[in-house]
C-alpha cells in the first residue's frame, strides 16, 4: 500500500492507495499521524477511493485518523466510493462520528 498526500490551503488530503490488511493498516495509521502532526490543518480527508482491497481493518485505520484529527482539533472527511469498502465503515457505524463525502 502506498500513501500519498496532498496540501490545498488548510486542507490536507491523504490518499490510501492499494490494499489494506492487517499489516498494511500499522503503517498506514503511523503514516497518517505522521502527516496529521506535520502542520496546521483546518480538515483533513482520508480517501480511501485508491484501495483496491480493504477487510475490517480499515476501520482501525479510520478509527486512529480520527483520534489524531481530534487531537489535533482538525475536522476529519472520509472519501469512498458506494460498495464494499464503505459497507465496512458503515458497519461499524463510524457515519455517526465522521462526514462521509
Amino acid at each position: 500500500m502506498k500513501i500519498k498526500s496532498e496540501t490545498r490551503g488548510k486542507i490536507l488530503t491523504i490518499y490510501l492507495i492499494g490494499e489494506l490488511g492487517h499489516h498494511e493498516a500499522i503503517d498506514a495509521i503511523a503514516g497518517i499521524k505522521d502527516e496529521l502532526e506535520s502542520g496546521m490543518y483546518l480538515q483533513t480527508v482520508l480517501d480511501m477511493t485508491g484501495l483496491t482491497f480493504m477487510d475490517s481493518s480499515g476501520i482501525a485505520v479510520v478509527m486512529k485518523a480520527y483520534k489524531c484529527a481530534q487531537n489535533a482539533d482538525i475536522r476529519l472527511a472520509v472519501k469512498v466510493e458506494n460498495g464494499h469498502k464503505k459497507r465496512i465503515l458503515l458497519a461499524a457505524g463510524l457515519n455517526k462520528i465522521i462526514d462521509f463525502i
